[in-house]
């Protein structure tokens, strides 16, 4: 028998118990164990704000929740749904006496196909069940424009779908309910658990009461109900693992990246790819040529993790090169605030250099950017000492003295943004920077960079080339190829404007894949006027939370 540790596909996240102590001393000393507690009650209320819906109804797990959602909605005959899920989806239409219809799924998405759903539809169908498979978002438009046609309800199984929003909305919103899993193995999870979305206070109560047996009050019954209350030891995990969703968000996502990267020469299913704001990564899928192994039909690839928990065999251990965890790597002059593309190439990247040792660009970003004045861009500027393009970006300095500068600077936001939503976090964060003691403009714009990437939750290794390469000597497109072999880069990305600079054959040479990218820049609310894309980061911060903006860094792809 052998000693290893079998490797988990994957583990449950789980906070450390000094994090989750005081909220069982607090059960202990209430002795509130269940019936909505507390916990139950702050929970339900923290879910439906950060996950942007109305209401939400806490389980005690997700198939439960399926059950009560198709009790609650009457659902009855047959209900269209997708062959390709865990078995609790069809499982809990047999427990209620209605009959699956399987319709085949679209072979990108994995998801539900709205053009099969028409021709499956008889007079017993009285609903639509899909999913939204490992968190891609089903066609909710076309299978919505098809339920209202032919009236019928929707229950999104949405297991997988955890904060997962479309371009317009949570993807939550749609639908007649949504049902979700807080499970182990999910992305978020109350050891076990789940709770249905609904969008008014009528169906919430009515699910309410379902769940608790269909009591309305403590003496009156009014439905054929059960029991399926959350405990408040799971509740109190909830809001203790909702504090660091974002940090396992995080991970999951730098990890699917990996495999991406692995798998670049694959014919790839890329649902992340068309849908970048997801939470679940568990699965993704691979087409094989055809008429290989599988027939050339898509089968499944891990793309993070597993949903099940299922152990595989620890693979034998094969010895790293040196450097060989950054395939990705990114090198950009150091900006002050820069724009939103400048965060998405270091949010593509695995590791982000500061080429602070090359000579200074007058009238470029790298002490200055743009802001939003009255409806209009204009730009901000910090005054330069000795700055030309015969001087490195690391030894220009200030113009002295700088207090002025910065006063004016910082009155200049106050006002420009006195009606901003977060202006608070933005002139937070321009404090910062500017109380900084440097007279070094090259320092001065890397804390920008840096303070934005703290305040956004985002950890990357960062460094300046002035710090540690030592090949000064070389110049321009030599530089940088030297640098990706030191770092054993497998991905050089570059911002779109290195189109012009960089021969992609030279890269092709030295092994290393030439990528640029191409970013998206959603509209956000600026105030009133036309919304104005590429302005500095800091207009971002000021009208936006930080997870909105986390969901902005994803909308780019890498292109050749």
């Amino acid at each position: 028998m052998s000693n290893e540790k079998p490797l988990y596909v994957t583990q449950p996240t789980l906070p450390t118990l000094e994090e989750f102590l005081p909220y069982l001393e607090r059960i202990w000393q209430t002795k509130v164990l269940t019936n909505c507690g507390p916990f139950h009650q702050e929970l339900e209320q923290a879910l439906a704000a950060y996950l942007g819906v109305k209401h939400v109804s806490l389980f005690s797990n997700g198939t439960n929740a399926l059950l009560v959602a198709l009790q609650a909605l009457g659902i009855s005959g047959e209900v269209i749904t997708t062959p390709y899920s865990f078995v609790a989806t069809a499982n809990s239409l047999l427990w209620r006496g209605i009959a699956p219809v399987f319709v085949d799924i679209d072979p990108v998405t994995l998801n539900l196909d709205p053009a099969r759903i028409e021709t499956a539809i008889t007079p017993r169908t009285t609903a639509i069940m899909p999913v939204h498979c490992y968190g891609h978002p089903c066609d909710v438009e076309g299978i919505g424009a098809i339920a209202k046609a032919r009236k019928l309800r929707v229950i999104y199984d949405a297991a997988h779908a955890f904060a997962v929003r479309n371009s317009s909305a949570s993807i939550l919103e749609f639908g007649d309910l949504s049902v979700l899993s807080f499970h182990a193995t999910k992305v978020f999870n109350t050891f076990e658990g789940g709770a249905i979305v609904s969008h008014d206070a009528d169906t919430k109560k009515h699910i309410d009461q379902l769940r608790n047996f269909g009591f309305e009050t403590e003496t009156t019954v009014v439905s054929a109900g059960i029991n399926s209350k959350m405990s408040e030891f799971n509740a109190a995990l909830g809001l203790v693992q909702l504090k660091g969703l974002e940090e396992a968000v995080r991970r999951r996502k730098a990890i699917a990246r990996r495999y991406r990267d692995g798998l670049a020469r694959v014919q790839v299913l890329s649902p992340h790819q068309r849908f970048p704001d997801v939470h679940g990564f568990a699965v993704g899928g691979a087409r094989e040529p055809a008429g290989g192994a599988h027939g050339g039909r898509a089968r499944a690839v891990p793309a993070d993790v597993g949903e099940h928990g299922d152990r595989r065999r620890r693979p034998r251990r094969r010895p790293r090169r040196r450097g060989t965890r950054c395939m990705k790597l990114a090198i950009m002059q150091p900006y002050l605030f820069p724009y939103l593309g400048y965060f998405h190439l270091i949010h593509a990247a695995d590791k982000f250099v500061f080429y602070d040792d090359v000579s200074f660009i007058k009238n470029g970003w790298i002490n200055r950017n743009r802001l939003l004045l009255a409806g209009s861009p204009h730009y901000f500027t910090v005054p330069l000492s000795g700055a030309s393009p015969f001087a490195a970006i690391k030894d220009v300095k200030f113009e002295t003295p700088g207090e002025r500068w910065k006063r004016k600077m910082r009155a200049t936001f106050e006002q420009g943004y006195k009606a901003a939503a977060h202006r608070n976090d933005g002139l937070r964060l321009l404090d910062t920077v500017l109380s900084s003691s440097t007279d070094s403009i090259a320092d001065l714009a890397r804390s920008s960079v840096r303070v934005v990437l703290e305040h956004l939750g985002l950890r990357r290794n960062v460094v300046d080339t002035s710090q540690g390469y030592g090949n000064d000597a070389l110049k321009g497109p030599a530089r940088i190829l030297d640098i990706c072999r030191r770092e054993a880069a497998t991905t050089y990305v570059n911002l779109p404007g290195g189109r012009g600079l960089y021969d992609s054959s030279a890269f092709r040479s030295a092994g290393i894949d030439l990528r640029f990218i191409d970013s998206q820049f959603p509209p956000y609310s600026q105030g009133s006027g036309a919304f104005v894309p590429g302005l500095s980061i800091l207009d971002v911060v000021m009208h936006c939370p930080p997870a909105e903006i986390r969901a902005m860094l994803e909308q780019y792809a890498l292109k050749q």
